[in-house]
This record gives C-alpha cells, structure tokens and sequence, in this order.
C-alpha cells in the first residue's frame, strides 16, 4: 500500500496545488500560545451560555442537522457510559506524573474514550480543581511545539477555544496561512462562529473580524466576514430557485466580460449549504461546467483558494478533509500539526465519513496511511482515535452524505 500511495503522490500534489491545499509550511509548525493574563472564568461563561442557546445542537461540534434532508456525520468518538469526570481528573494527575511510564497511555484513553462534552466537563473541573489549565499543564510537559501536544490540544481543548486559537495562530506574525483560515472558517456553521468570534475576542483582545481585515483584502476579505458576521437562509430552496441561483451564478461569471464580485458574494455567503449543493449540480446540469472549474477560472491566487475549499466544503466535507489529509502525508514531510486538525478535531464530528472517503480515493485505510509516517505515542494517539478500521466496515455505502450545514 505505501507505494501505491506513492504512485498517488505527484499527480495528487498537482491537482491539490490546484484546489488550494498544499501551502507553503515547515514540517515543525511552530506553536504560539494564548496571553497569559486570559480571564477563563468568563471564557466559560461564554461556553456555558452557548450551550443553553437554541440555535445549537451541540457546542463546538459540526453536528447541526440539516432540516431539507437530514444529514449528519458520525464521530468515532462516543460517551463513555461509566463517566465519571472526577475519577478522570484524578487519573490526569497521576498520569501527568509518569508521561513516560503508563499515564501516556492512561492520558490517550480519556482524550479518545469521553465525548467532547465528557471531556469538557473534565477541562473545566481540572481548572476548578487545580487553578490551571490543561492543555497548558501538558504544553510544559510535552514542549508546545510537539506533535503529540499539538494532538492532545485538538482533543482537549473545548471546540470553540482551539477554534479560536487555530484562527488567531493562523494570522498571527507575518503572511497569513490562508488554508487553515479559509478551512476553518468554511467548515463551521454560522452559529459556531458567532461563539469562536466571542472566545476570540475575551482571550485575545481584538474583534475576529478586524483581525481578518488587517491580514485580508478585497474580495477575500468581504467574504470571510460576511460568512462570520451574517447568517444563511435556513430554508430550502425551491427547484425553480435553484435554477435561478445556478443562471445568476453564470451570469455573473462565465457568462460575461468581467465578473460581478458582489453577486458571487451574496450567493456563496447568504444561501444555505444545502441549497448551495444543489445549485452546484443545477449548474453542472445547465452549463456543462462544473462551479468548481468556473471559480478556479474566474478568480486568481487568494480569492480563488477561498471559494475553491468553499465549493469542496459545500460539496463534500469529508472529501475535503481526506484530500487535505492525503496533502498532509504526501507531501515533503509529515505535516503533523495539519494531522491534528484534520483528524483529531474531526473524531467528534464526521471522521468516520472522512475515513470511507480517504479508503474509497486512496485504496488504503486512514490508519495504514497515518502508520506510515506518523510513530511514537502521536500515532498511538491518532490510532486511538481513528478506531478500527476493515475493509468491509469501509466499503459499506452512506446512506446520506454528511455536509457541514451554515
């Protein structure tokens, strides 16, 4: 299988480097931190209100159903039936003591065993307990800049705080790594947003939506934050809709000199995903073209990248997420801290999609790929929580795709 994947390999990185995947980055991702002064009481707070808010299913985690057909994606990581967060808090400790002994392995049991909502219990009555703050506590028992650190940070860290981080991380310093702000902003829905943006502003001082304008510009700009700041029609579209969004779309780019920015704009930023899909396949259907090719033609560099992980994102999110994880492997070097995202922050969400996707493409398992590349107490980690894995468990058809709904 290795050289298959092999054989996959440059052919892969050129259509990926074409979509807007790979990007410049070093294989040792350098990590910054949160200010030391961040008042987490009121981050809680925050967590805590968005958690009694209507409008979410569930706190940080893409699992908001889509009304038009009811689709949703299946996490590899489920409840522990016998949860009880004080026994783990009480482990945590022993096993901080003798990370090089059995409390590594005692450390990835509860990091892959406890839903997310378990194992925001377990953040929060840590800092209860301890006056400190977990994934620091691990940051100076494994180096901040680890692979294994960057892992336990995506599985502990509650959603809406490691989202923020991963925004904040990613405009930070000098350049901007647009693929990780473009694929975080895109796969969430309008309402984790409005949360991230909340966490942001309390741990970092700005607003979410200045610091997007101060490292982006024009079109890019516009868009990003009208997806952060407004939200998406929640209804359907009717099909006589959808074939005026699919012509609208046409004629706004391929079908005339120039380009109508704000048309492209209000449709990809204001229209469901759900109703977003179907008006990729109306247009498909209409102009024997396909959305995806039509952007990459109409725009260049920065705005391309953007709309081009957008209309993969609205098509398939686990597709999306197995070829930026087949990037994250194939290319010059392990990216492991890409590995982190696009594999541990999805165990709550989708990743057994994003597994039968991965296997379906790259004729191996998600585990054959990561074990050939990946060692040491991380792959135990990213193992733990891909689960097991077989050809026949692999191959059975969904009944639904699952989409990240905004």
């Amino acid at each position: 299988m290795a050289q298959l994947r092999c054989a996959f390999a440059l052919l892969s990185i050129v259509f990926l480097l074409g979509v807007g995947i790979v990007h410049g980055r070093t294989t040792s991702h350098a990590r910054r931190q949160p200010p030391a002064n961040v008042n987490y009481a009121q981050v809680f707070r925050i967590l805590e209100e968005a958690e009694r808010d209507a409008n979410l299913q569930a706190v940080g985690v893409a699992k908001q159903a889509n009304a038009a057909n009811g689709l949703l994606g299946t996490p590899t990581i489920h409840p522990c039936p016998s949860f009880n967060a004080e026994e783990d808090v009480a482990t945590i400790d022993t096993a901080i003591t003798d990370l090089f002994g059995e409390g590594m392995g005692k450390l990835i049991t509860i990091a892959t065993e406890r839903s997310f909502s378990q194992r925001a219990a377990i953040y929060n009555l840590y800092f209860k307990n301890t006056g400190k703050v977990l994934t620091k506590v691990l940051a100076d028992e494994l180096g901040s800049n680890s692979d294994l650190y960057q892992g336990f940070y995506a599985l502990l860290e509650p959603a809406a705080m490691r989202d923020a981080f991963y925004l904040y991380e990613s405009m930070a310093g000098a350049g901007t790594d647009d693929a990780e702000l473009n694929e975080i902003i895109v796969t969430r829905t309008f309402y984790q947003l409005k949360i991230i943006a909340q966490v942001y502003k309390e741990v970092y001082g700005t607003e979410l939506v200045d610091d997007i304008a101060g490292d982006s510009w024009g079109i890019v700009e516009t868009l990003l934050n009208k997806i952060v700041t407004t939200p998406r029609k929640t209804e359907f579209a009717t099909p006589d809709r959808v074939d005026q969004l699919a012509q609208e779309l046409y004629d706004a780019g391929a079908g005339r000199w120039g380009r109508d920015d704000a048309k492209f704009i209000e449709i990809f930023s204001s229209e469901s995903y759900t109703t977003l899909r179907a008006v990729f396949h109306a247009y498909e259907a209409k102009f024997q073209d396909t959305v995806l090719s039509a952007v990459s033609s109409e725009f260049t560099r920065k705005a391309r990248d953007l709309y081009m992980t957008m209309v993969r994102a609205i098509l398939s999110t686990p597709q999306l997420f197995a070829d930026t994880i087949y990037a994250d492997i194939a290319g010059l070097g392990t990216y492991e801290h890409g590995l982190a995202r696009h594999i541990l922050a999805r165990a709550d969400i989708d990743l057994v999609e994003i597994k039968k996707q991965y296997h379906s493409k790259y004729k191996e398992t998600l585990t054959e790929a990561v074990s050939g590349d990946i060692s040491g107490d991380y792959l135990k980690l990213l193992i733990a929580a891909i689960k097991q894995e077989d050809g026949a468990s692999l191959n059975t058809p969904n009944k639904s795709q699952p989409v990240q709904v905004a």
